[in-house]
């Protein structure tokens, strides 16, 4: 995001990177985080266990393991095929658009559009707001907002071979660049002089080793802290 204030520019750039590997039913995850912002990197790890008496989550942000128990619904929240699947079963208008290569191998190409309640719904749980929180702009007006916005397109590949989804990608660009400047339109006074760009937001999913992992095993010395 680039931030004008009456000559004044900032630049900020944030890339999350994460690593997840996960059985399903009952739910067992490790993964492996990274956020890059302003040249700053910051690492989270985590690992989800499912026990008798329920589930355990274990974090380490770099000051060592902590544990947690979890609700089911909280741990859903790092269930990705959830994810996958909402683009493999929406109504979103996919059409071919050739064949590129995935994880090595062949995969056909769909691409098309997120519109109307679904995208409102993608943006404002995406963390792609999570920039603008300290202006004075109320959730309603924001949500009137993305009412204006032209659908996101969606681009999905699925693996020739198998027919596994293997990449979905979403690019929020153009929306989040028309959004930011009606955000300041709606500031008035207090944006006087201001300007909000986006030149790049793109979220991406890419998947592989399927059936591939058997065990998660949560180290002795992760649960020993």
């Amino acid at each position: 995001m680039v931030v004008n204030n009456n000559g004044e520019e900032q630049h900020a750039e944030s890339v999350t990177s994460m690593d997840v590997s996960c059985i399903y039913e009952p739910l067992e995850l490790k993964m492996d985080m990274t956020v890059e912002v302003s040249g700053e990197t910051a690492a989270t790890s985590l690992y989800i266990e499912n026990t008798e008496d329920g589930c355990v989550a274990y974090v380490n942000t770099g000051d060592g393991w902590q544990s947690q128990r979890i609700s089911e619904t909280d741990a859903d929240q790092y269930n990705y095929s959830t994810d996958m699947a909402i683009y493999l079963y929406g109504d979103y208008d996919f059409q071919e658009n050739g064949m590129e290569e995935i994880n090595g191998a062949n995969a056909y190409k769909y691409t098309g559009t997120i519109a109307g309640e679904e995208m409102k719904q993608l943006m404002l749980s995406s963390g792609a707001l999570d920039s603008v929180s300290q202006l004075n702009i109320d959730t309603s007006q924001i949500e009137s907002m993305l009412d204006e916005l032209e659908p996101l397109s969606v681009d999905l590949w699925i693996d020739e071979a198998t027919l596994y989804p293997v990449r979905y990608e979403i690019d929020m660009t153009a929306s989040m660049d028309l959004l930011m400047s009606s955000i300041v339109e709606a500031m008035g006074e207090q944006g006087e002089g201001m300007s909000m760009s986006v030149p790049k937001m793109v979220t991406r999913m890419t998947c592989s080793n399927f059936n591939g992992v058997t065990e998660i095993t949560v180290p002795e010395e992760v649960k020993a802290n």
